[in-house]
């Protein structure tokens, strides 16, 4: 998934987006 390379502001874009796909 490459999660070394992500940086803290794209990491918590990235928890936000995961949460609007798990909700559907």
């Amino acid at each position: 998934v490459g999660e070394e390379e992500i940086d803290p502001n794209s990491d918590a874009f990235s928890q936000w987006i995961m949460n609007l796909a798990y909700e559907e």
